[in-house]
């Protein structure tokens, strides 16, 4: 069977594309192998490109995963959106939240590597950039609480929002052991150790919630 030849993206729209089919084929890397299995080579491969015409579209292979985080981001907030348009309760509040994270993820994965790894390898300009994107899905996810909490003013709920993704960082690692760490967890003696990612964010917002609302009174 013959290769197709490689064939240059060179309209804006076709750019668009090929840049697309980038960003799909690392979230699919991601979903199937983990973020560790995330490298430029494989993202080419499996996009049908060649290594080095990744560059043509994006710095690194962080900022390829920091465009899936905000690509996810959105669609988690797109849909949080349609479900919080009224006043609801702090639990129930804290329960459509859970739900959301719990849904995505890639989301949950690439927030416990934000810090630490994914916002290393990028130039300032673009970090710019991609932080200015970060800050319009800030102001969404804001906006969502405020919605549901009105007696929180924005601010506070500007800062419960980075608290909760600062517990998702902490909580998607801790509840998503590696097999070793799972076997040992899953002896009697260490029982207490094990909890559900989504119950502990559930409990953990309503908490912020709650301690929001008494220290406003």
């Amino acid at each position: 069977m013959t290769e197709m030849p490689f064939k240059r993206a060179r309209s804006p729209q076709a750019k668009a594309r090929r840049a697309d089919d980038l960003l799909k084929a690392a979230a699919t890397i991601l979903d199937q192998q983990g973020v560790e299995e995330v490298t430029l080579t494989r993202i080419a491969a499996r996009a049908g490109v060649v290594k080095s015409n990744v560059y043509r579209y994006f710095e690194s292979r962080e900022e390829i995963l920091l465009r899936v985080l905000l690509s996810d981001l959105a669609l988690m907030l797109d849909a949080l959106e349609q479900t919080v348009q009224a006043p609801i309760s702090p639990r129930r509040t804290a329960e459509l939240l859970a739900d959301g994270f719990a849904s995505k993820p890639r989301v949950c994965l690439l927030l416990t590597d934000l810090a630490p790894t994914l916002e290393r390898n990028i130039g300032s300009e673009k970090l710019r950039e991609l932080k200015r994107m970060f800050l319009q899905a800030l102001d969404r996810a804001t906006a969502v609480l405020h919605c549901a909490q009105p007696e929180i003013k924005l601010p506070g709920c500007e800062r419960i929002v980075m608290a909760i993704n600062a517990l998702v960082a902490g909580l998607w690692p801790m509840t998503h052991p590696g097999p070793v760490l799972e076997r040992v967890q899953s002896e009697a003696e260490f029982a207490r150790l094990r909890s559900d990612f989504q119950e502990a964010l559930t409990q953990n917002i309503h908490a912020l919630l709650l301690g929001a609302e008494a220290y406003r009174s």
